[in-house]
């Protein structure tokens, strides 16, 4: 036992010279079949919401993206450190602007118009705090049904300004980070919401609710999916010699459900849940089996590539549709999944697709 963990923290601490034969190709379309099914996820859950019903599965959909967002950058960041030597916080910046930018401003501009036509009441301060990707902190009067999913973009946007930098400066001292952050969350957490300490105690008050409030939804996945990666790198993690059905993947994919639906503020769930998403993502990378077919099913990865399309415009047409009232069958779900759809597309085909051109010219 002894041995191993020594074996373990010579590997922590050793540079990474080589990429996983796994993870070697350029696109991995697995993944973007997890993304399918996550934005179907998403999809519903805002579906069975906006009928006010109890049950509420939006969450699991974008907790699912939050891992496979970790566990990607940190894949792509560590590849062009084993291929060019160093990683060009620069270029990652820029390739991270193109991606995901254009069409968030795109849909914000449209919600302007729409806001002025329908009369939408959304605020400056909304439209401020998704535009700045601050919407994950709970500032006065800049809540909205509108750009409420904004939310998750500030926590990727924030985790992509902060962490990539990390990871390069402290690569070997970036697992302990992850940890201690991860810790720092869970500790505030159980102050925040199982202690008399903070009422009478503002500044320790503020300071654990400020935690919670930005960091308490989304960050411990996007970490954990990181840390994955990280570990698969570090050849910490050795998936390639496990043989599993996938049976015991779909159990985890179920397992991860259930942590985060019916106990989402349970102190462990969110640790669970992402280990979980992470072993279904290299259970997926390494094994052809039934849910590997499935994530690799044409129309699910289809899906997966429009996820992002479909999870901006998506609020339009999910609920409070702002032309509700202006037609026969304007709230109509069929029709507006369907106008969500072409809207979805279109986005992609004829607008994002010249940006994401220009992303992948940059060197990686």
């Amino acid at each position: 036992m002894f041995k191993q963990l020594g074996n373990i923290k010579t590997k922590l601490f050793a540079e990474i010279i080589s990429i996983p034969e796994i993870l070697q190709p350029s696109h991995l379309p697995g993944l973007d079949g997890l993304r399918g099914i996550s934005i179907i996820i998403v999809v519903l859950g805002h579906l069975i919401w906006a009928d006010n019903l109890k049950f509420f599965i939006g969450y699991f959909g974008v907790n699912i993206f939050f891992v496979i967002s970790g566990f990607l950058i940190t894949t792509l960041l560590l590849k062009e450190k084993v291929k060019t030597g160093a990683v060009s916080l620069k270029n990652f910046y820029l390739r991270r602007v193109l991606k995901i930018m254009p069409v968030a401003y795109l849909y914000l501009f449209t919600l302007v118009i729409l806001n002025a036509i329908f009369k939408l009441n959304i605020t400056n301060g909304s439209f401020t705090t998704a535009a700045l990707y601050l919407k994950n902190i709970p500032f006065k009067n800049s809540e909205d049904w509108y750009t409420g999913h904004f939310w998750s973009l500030s926590i990727e946007e924030q985790f992509y300004l902060i962490f990539p930098a990390l990871l390069v400066l402290y690569k070997n001292k970036y697992v302990f980070i992850v940890i201690s952050i991860i810790l720092l969350i869970k500790i505030s957490e159980f102050v925040a919401f199982n202690s008399s300490i903070t009422e009478s105690n503002k500044l320790l008050h503020y300071v654990v609710f400020g935690i919670v409030d930005i960091f308490g939804n989304g960050t411990i996945e996007i970490l954990i999916g990181s840390l994955t990666s990280l570990l698969l790198f570090k050849q910490i993690i050795k998936f390639d010699r496990i043989k599993i059905d996938y049976w015991i993947s779909c159990i985890f994919l179920v397992g991860a459900f259930l942590l985060d639906t019916f106990f989402y503020n349970n102190v462990l769930s969110s640790i669970v849940f992402s280990v979980c998403i992470s072993f279904v993502i290299l259970n997926n990378l390494y094994q052809v089996n039934f849910l590997g077919k499935l994530l690799n099913n044409k129309i699910i990865v289809k899906i997966g590539l429009l996820s992002y399309s479909i999870y901006i415009w998506q609020q339009l047409f999910l609920k409070n549709q702002p032309w509700a009232h202006s037609f026969k069958y304007s709230n109509s779900i069929i029709l507006n999944l369907i106008g969500l759809s072409i809207v979805a597309y279109l986005s992609y085909y004829l607008f994002e697709k010249y940006f994401l051109k220009l992303k992948n010219k940059i060197v990686t």
